[in-house]
């Protein structure tokens, strides 16, 4: 399994700059202990752990991790950095990248939080509850690398989900803006709420809710 942690990474900066070094470091090792905990529990063989804006950067040693992974987890975070990211590092664009190994059936994409949001066909519903910062942690980048996300196609995620997008941690307080904000997308947007999951298989959406809770309402907006 390869282990994507560099969202949560710059979520604990309170998402308005980079990470100093010390937290880097403390948030990296932290990582690394659950990592272990997981490949524990599910028998990984191997679980890489990576952050993937780290200035020294191993792509060699990235790319050959998910090219032989059969599970990329992407963990919670800043939905803005993670997704700046994993295009920087091919994850999108490789041939045998996240993105293209995932549509060829040869990789189980799981995505928890920013981590789902950034396998959608938009990035746009992280905008809806505007939780993540879009714009602080950039200024650790040179001004020609900076985004801006006030435009569609900067907002383009992954697009391994079906056409789908998502929005996670969906509850009923939500329920007029996601009927309102999914009208300017062109697509399906599935809303999920926290304790259920979204099953994406053969091209299918299910919903996956714990054993005797009912599912939420509504999953498709």
């Amino acid at each position: 399994m390869v282990y994507d942690v560099t969202g949560w990474i710059f979520a604990g900066t309170g998402e308005s700059r980079a990470p100093s070094v010390q937290e880097h470091s403390e948030f990296f090792a932290r990582a690394a202990r659950y990592a272990a905990q997981l490949a524990l529990e599910f028998q990984f063989e191997t679980c890489d752990v990576f952050d993937l804006s780290v200035t020294s950067f191993n792509t060699a040693k990235y790319q050959a991790a998910v090219k032989k992974a059969d599970v990329y987890y992407c963990d919670v975070g800043n939905t803005w950095a993670l997704l700046y990211y994993l295009r920087e590092r091919g994850a999108a664009t490789d041939a045998d990248g996240v993105a293209a190994r995932v549509k060829r059936g040869e990789l189980l994409y799981v995505g928890n939080s920013a981590g789902g949001i950034v396998a959608g066909r938009s990035v746009d519903p992280a905008k809806w509850k505007n939780w993540d910062d879009q714009w602080g942690w950039q200024n650790a980048l040179p001004a020609s690398a900076r985004v801006d996300w006030n435009y569609p196609e900067a907002c383009r995620g992954l697009d391994i989900a079906g056409g789908a997008s998502f929005f996670p941690h969906y509850e009923v307080k939500y329920m007029k803006v996601c009927q309102e904000r999914s009208q300017e997308l062109d697509h399906q947007v599935v809303c999920c709420a926290n304790g259920h999951g979204v099953v994406i298989e053969g091209g299918v959406t299910r919903l996956v809710s714990p054993e005797g809770v009912p599912p939420h309402i509504p999953m498709v907006a």
